[in-house]
C-alpha cells in the first residue's frame, strides 16, 4: 500500500484528517498508474491522507483482491493515530475493476467466507468504509452489460455460474451499506453506465444515501478526466458529497 501524506490545513484539525483508500482499475489483471498515484496526489492537496492499494491481480483469484482490500481498510484504521487520521472518516475511490473491488469492500464487509485476518491488532478494526466512491465501476456479472473480462480474470476459467452471479454486486447490497458516490459517462463502451445505475437503484430502494453522475462525454478509464471539460468536475462533486452528505472534515 502506497502512502501519500497531506500537509494541507484542516478546517477542524482536532478531528484528524480524512483518509482516502484508492483502488486503481485494470480488469483484475493490472493496476493503472493514472488511477493510483495521480489520484492520490490530487486528493492530498485537498487535505486527505491517501493510500493506494497494490492489491493482487491475476493469476491470483478471488478472494485474494478482496482480502487485500479489507486488509487495507483495517490497517489504515489501526494506524489512525500514527497518521493523524479520524478512523471514522475513511472513504474509498475505485476505478473500473478497482471500482468492483471498492464496492466489494463496501458491500461484503460482513461476508464471513472472505477471511482477511492476519493475527494482529488490525483484525479488530472494522472492514467497512464510511463512504464508498466508485468511478465507472464494474458491478454486474450479467452477460448483457457486465464486463466479462474482469470476472474472467478475478474468478478464473473453472468458476461456477453461481459464484459468478454472486459476485455481481447489485445483488449483494446490505441494509447498512455505506453512503455511495458513483460517476460514469454516456460514452463508456468498456463498462456500460448501466453498471452504476443498477447499484444506485438498489441503494436508493434501501434508503442509503447515494449519488450518481453520468457525464455526457468521455471514454472508459479517464481517471481525473483532466482533458474532459464537464467530466473533470467529478472530484469536486465527490468532495461535496463527502462534506455535505457524509459530514467529512475536508
Amino acid at each position: 500500500m502506497d502512502f501519500y501524506p497531506s500537509e494541507t490545513s484542516l478546517p477542524n484539525p482536532e478531528r484528524g484528517r480524512p483518509a482516502l483508500v484508492i483502488f486503481p482499475g485494470g480488469a483484475y489483471v493490472n493496476r493503472a498508474p493514472h488511477e493510483g498515484g495521480t489520484i492520490a496526489e490530487y486528493f492530498t492537496k485537498l487535505g486527505f491522507h491517501c493510500f493506494v492499494v497494490q492489491y493482487r491481480v491475476a493469476p491470483h483469484r478471488y478472494p485474494a483482491p478482496q482480502q487485500d482490500g479489507f486488509r487495507a481498510i483495517q490497517l489504515v484504521r489501526a494506524n489512525a493515530e500514527r497518521f493523524g487520521l479520524d478512523p471514522h472518516q475513511l472513504a474509498t475511490i475505485g476505478f473500473s475493476a478497482g471500482g468492483h473491488l471498492a464496492a466489494s469492500v463496501g458491500l461484503l464487509y460482513d461476508d464471513t467466507t472472505i477471511d482477511s485476518s492476519a493475527g494482529d491488532e488490525a483484525d479488530a478494526q472494522s472492514r467497512r468504509p464510511d463512504v464508498n466512491g466508485l468511478a465507472y465501476p464494474v458491478i454486474s456479472s450479467d452477460p448483457a452489460f457486465g464486463h466479462q473480462g474482469s470476472f474472467d480474470n478475478l474468478l478464473g476459467p473453472d468458476v461456477s455460474p453461481e459464484l459468478r452471479t454472486r459476485l455481481g454486486l447489485e445483488n449483494r447490497v446490505p441494509d447498512d451499506a455505506p453512503p455511495t458516490f458513483l460517476w460514469t459517462t454516456s460514452e463508456d463502451t468498456g463498462v456500460p453506465p448501466r453498471n452504476s445505475f443498477v447499484l444506485f437503484e438498489r441503494l436508493h430502494a434501501l434508503g442509503i444515501p447515494a449519488e450518481v453522475h453520468c457525464f455526457a462525454r468521455g471514454h472508459h478509464g479517464l481517471g481525473l478526466a483532466t482533458d474532459w471539460p464537464g467530466t473533470n468536475q467529478w472530484p469536486q462533486l465527490y468532495l461535496g458529497f463527502l462534506r455535505h452528505t457524509a459530514k467529512f472534515n475536508c
